[in-house]
Parts: structure tokens; sequence; C-alpha cells
């Protein structure tokens, strides 16, 4: 469709680039072209393989089927929120921002070529099973090192003397280090959750019994957000608040895979055990029953008989009435277990229906299916709207992310806090004993959180909160990330290094330094470049050369030959009279002038 009105040319000869540009014509490159340092770049045959291009191609497959086997570009499962085409999506964001995680992917590829198959599985284990191992090291000197009012927030109960009180609300209680590092400080504590923290600070942290995942309970986390504040009146607002949502990963094995070919045999078993278990506890609780039942009867019949008003009850009627009370409710147990069956898949082990397999992407109508991911961000939800509304002014809150290290409701949670805190740093602690990320948000400014003014306030993010989507069946992990361009600006919070904002270039680089430390501890050596010499040891030190000869005898040396040319040219000597004095005598004059004290030699130690 277009002609030229020039003629070809060919590759390295003398082209006018101002007419090219102008006919929308791009220069030709050869294969073999040079590179900005002289030498011949090598064509990259597989480019959708990823790897350097001097590793094996077969090294290569096996690092893409790893990674692709993970779920994510990052080779880590998602195991909490079960969205990696959202995850996908904000790895390719990221990727092209970020050094840090190209850093941290190149350790990871590189672990995913080297390792056997089990040490492959135990490098995905580790960092989301290993959480909460030294909470008093990060607790204490690592979240000082990043925030600078967090070590005075820690001190504020010995030296302002006052009663200090922390809210711990979550899935999970606090570690009993964390509950000891903080006790001994002087903090008093609440804890709000499913389950009991650690025995040992009884008299210092009150726990309360309610689970923020339990539908049937939204009512009394509903209350904790009231004036009255529910079931924890007082205090009223906390300097310190902490989100423990933690899931175990262990916990959702009974959880079927829709796309299993037996999954309905599968379905059909756990319903027979499911069935089973419940027969027993039924037997159990109508043995219990009885017992309380013969009890209560036999205490009426003493009870009459004192009175006498009434014709004693005997054992043999109370006997026959009950079994004939068993018999009229046996038809109606039988109807019971078969009703079960079907109840049991969906409240006590929720079974999701079976996918179509076509489904892939977003979706149609989002991607979370299925109850268990929904209670996780009722959880969530919950935890992080209760720790926000009971956060008292300029105060901080330290939320765990129970997620991988590059997901985009981290992005979401991290975004959203900004508008209402001073800093919000998004961290990991050093080394690889524990793989904890925080969100550390410092410096709450609630006047700034109460404003109803859109766009300037917490209105946004409150309305997010109470909206009617944080049902049960309606809420959705991508309800729960952010616009292309929120993410991109949020992925630009502290990327140059200048401020004291942990950012996520810096999480992804820590990241780096723990993946090779782990492989380390495993016995594999991950460094930084390319070919095979990447699992070459570092060279061993050179050897130290021998010292140098002692100086003290070149100087005796020179002091020697020194006193044989004074001697030489002295007169009084006898030896080598000069035939002129004059001219000895300037000369002595020109050694005396020269001669330097001589410094004193200390004796070697």
């Amino acid at each position: 469709l277009f002609r030229s009105p020039h003629p070809p040319q060919t590759h390295g000869s003398a082209v006018d680039l101002d007419v090219m540009v102008k006919a929308g014509i791009s220069a030709p490159r050869d294969d073999d072209d040079d590179g900005q340092d002289g030498k011949k770049k090598k064509q990259d045959f597989y480019p959708e393989l990823p790897g350097d291009l001097t590793w094996p191609l077969q090294d290569r497959l096996q690092v893409k089927k790893r990674i692709r086997d993970s779920g994510t570009p990052l080779g880590f499962p998602d195991l909490v929120f079960d969205a990696p085409a959202l995850v996908e999506d904000f790895y390719d964001i990221a990727y092209e921002m970020s050094t840090g995680l190209q850093d941290m992917m190149s350790i990871v590829q590189e672990a995913a070529r080297r390792m056997k198959n089990e040490d492959w599985m135990r490098f995905q284990e580790i960092p989301i099973t290993n959480v909460h191992m030294d909470d008093q090291a990060v607790h204490g000197n690592y979240f000082a090192t990043k925030e600078p009012t967090w070590r005075p927030l820690l001190q504020r109960p010995k030296k302002t003397k006052t009663t200090c009180v922390f809210l711990h609300i979550g899935t999970e209680p606090p570690s009993p280090q964390l509950g000891d590092f903080l006790t001994k400080l002087g903090w008093y504590g609440v804890c709000i959750g499913p389950r009991a923290p650690p025995p040992g600070n009884e008299d210092a942290v009150q726990y309360v019994d309610i689970d923020p995942a339990d539908a049937r309970e939204q009512e009394k986390i509903d209350a904790l957000m009231a004036p009255r504040g529910g079931l924890v009146p007082k205090p009223v607002h906390f300097a310190l608040t902490y989100v423990n949502v933690a899931f175990n990963a262990r916990d959702d094995s009974r959880v079927l895979d829709p796309y299993d070919e037996q999954y309905a045999e599968k379905v059909r078993l756990r319903a027979e055990e499911d069935n089973k278990e419940l027969k027993e506890k039924e037997r159990r609780a109508k043995r219990l029953e009885e017992r309380e039942e013969r009890k209560r009867q036999q205490e009426k019949d003493k009870q009459e008989q004192r009175q006498g008003d009434a014709r004693p009850v005997s054992r043999g009627s109370a006997a026959s009435s009950r079994i004939s009370s068993k018999d009229s409710n046996a038809s109606d147990d039988e109807a019971g277990d078969q009703t079960w069956v079907v109840k049991s898949a969906f409240e006590k082990t929720p079974l999701p229906e079976p996918a179509p397999k076509c489904a892939t992407g977003h979706g149609k109508v989002g991607i979370t299916r299925g109850e268990r991911i929904r209670r996780r961000l009722r959880a969530l939800r919950n935890s992080l709207a209760v720790a926000i509304n009971r956060l008292a002014d300029d105060g901080s809150l330290v939320i765990f992310w129970p997620g991988i290290m590059c997901h985009p409701v981290l992005a979401f949670i991290a975004g959203s806090l900004r508008k209402l805190f001073q800093r919000v740093h998004i961290m990991t602690p050093d080394g690889a004993k524990t793989w904890d990320i925080y969100i550390l948000a410092s410096g709450f400014k609630r006047e700034k959180a109460e404003d109803q003014t859109p766009g300037l306030g917490g209105l946004e993010l409150k309305s997010f909160f109470e909206s009617g989507l944080r049902t049960d069946t309606l809420d959705d992990v991508m309800l729960w990330t952010l616009a292309q361009f929120e993410e991109e600006e949020e992925l630009s919070v502290g990327v140059s290094g200048r401020g004291i904002v942990a950012s996520y270039t810096e999480l992804w680089k820590s990241f780096a330094d723990k993946f090779k430390s782990l492989a380390m501890e495993m016995g594999v050596f991950l460094l930084t470049g390319g070919g095979n010499d990447m699992m070459r040891l570092p060279p061993p030190p050179a050897p130290k050369k021998k010292a140098a000869p002692a100086k003290k005898e070149a100087k005796e040396a020179k002091k020697a030959d020194s006193k044989d040319e004074r001697s030489s040219s002295n007169p009084s000597s006898g030896r080598g009279v000069s035939a002129d004095p004059s001219a000895a005598d300037k000369t002595a004059k020109q050694e005396a002038g020269n001669k330097q004290p001589e410094k004193k030699e200390e004796p070697p130690a």
C-alpha cells in the first residue's frame, strides 16, 4: 500500500534518517548487530521461556513447568485468596517498575533450576508455614529501625507512668513471645478471637471470645464499633492495635478439588463419614440427656414423696414412657439423618460445586467461588474495621499479611491506609528464620478518618467496609483490588529509597536475600549472574603474603655505612687526613646540619 519514493538502501550504507522518519520506515537491523559494548548479542530463540540465555533448554523448560504448576508467576501458590489471575496482572505491572522484584525472581528461577523435587517443595512450603518465629526481635528492634516513633510508643507505659492498653484481633491469638514482650514493657491488652491467648499473662491480657470470620457473630463485631463498645466498652480507643488474620494451609486439606475426576465419589464418601460421625455424636448426646433426665426424675420423685400430695411415680412407668418416646422419635431421627447429609456439605465441611472446566481468566461474575475464601475476606474485613475504629489519634496499627509477597490485595490495603496514616511501611525481617510480612502504619489521623468529605477522609474505606457487597454470597477478591493507575501509583511509593518509608522494592530485595539464605541452608548456593558458574562456590581467600623483613636490620646497616663515612672524613682519627682542612670543616658542618635525631626503637612486645 505504501511505496517509498527513495531507492532501497542496504544496511550499513549512508541513509537519510530524516526522510526515513517522515516516511515511517525503520532502519533494518541484522541479527548479528553489535551491542553497546561492541559485542555481538546472542539471539534468544525461546523468548517465552524464563531464565538466562546461557542455560540449557532442558533447564529452562523445567523452570517454566515448576513456576506454572504453582499457579502464579512467582513460583508460590496463592493459597489464601486463590486468585492467580489477579496475581499475574499485578505481577506484570510490578515487574516492569521494581528492580527488587526482578532480583527476587532471578533467585527463584535459579532455585527452580538447581533444586531437586523434594528441595523445591520445601523451598515453596517454608515461606508459608514459618511465620511468627521471632516476634520479640521483630516487634522490638526491627520495627524501631524502620519507624522512628515505634520505640517511644513501646516505652510509653514506663516513661509516662500511665495505663496503656493494646488491642489484638484476628483469627489467631498473639504468640507467647509477643505477649511476654508487651506485658514486660508495662502494656495491658485485650485479645479478640476464636482462640484464647497462651497461658501466662491472664492478669494483664483480657480475652473476648468472638470469631471475626463467623457470620453468626457479626452482631457482636458490629457492637464493638458502636458507641458503647459492645463486649469491650473500655477503653474507648487504643494506642496500639494488631490485626493477625492468619490461615493454616493444612486446614484446607478437607476441601475437595472440583476438577478431580473422582469428585462425585469423594463427595459421597465424605458424606457417609460425616453421617457416621454425626450419629456417634447424637448417641453420646442422647446418653447424656438420658442421664440428666434420670437425675431430674429422681429429684422430682423424692420431692413428690416428701409432699405426699400425689401418688408416687414408679420407675417402671417412667422407663416405659421414655421407651415410648424413643419409638415415636425413631422415624424423626431417620429422616434427620438423610437431611443432615445435605446440610453437612454446606455447613460443616464446605464442599464446592463442580466448576466448569472452561472457566478461565477473571470469569463473568468474579473469581471467588465457595465459602472458604469469602470466610477469609470476612475475617479480614471485620478485623481491619474494628482495629481502625478503635485506634486512638496518633496511634499505630500493625497488620500481619497472610498471603504471598506480591499480591494486589496487599497493595489495596496499604494504599487505602496511606490516606489515614502519616507513614505506611511494607516490610519483612531479615534472615530466613521467620517469613512474616507486616504493614506498619504509624501516626493515625483520626480527625481525617472521621471526615465525611469524599476523596479527603476515610469515607471511601468506611463505605467499603459497610457495603452490601461484603456479604457471604457477593464478596469477591476482585473487589479488593485497585485500578491499574492506582497500583502503579502505590508501587511508586518509596521507590527512590531516599525516604524512611519501607517500599515494595525493599520488601522484594529482602525476600531475594531470604531465598538465598534458605537455599544455602538446604545446601544449594544461589548467586547472581548466568552460566554454569552460578553454582560455583566462592573462591577461597588468597593466602597471606609473608611479612616483609624487619626494618631494624636495614637501619643498622645504614647506620654502619654512615659511621664509616664519618670516620674516614674525620681528621682526628689519624686515617685519611684531608689535604684541605677548610674543605673538611665544610663537609663536617654539612653532615652536622643534615644529621637528624635517631628514633628510639621500642622493644618488640
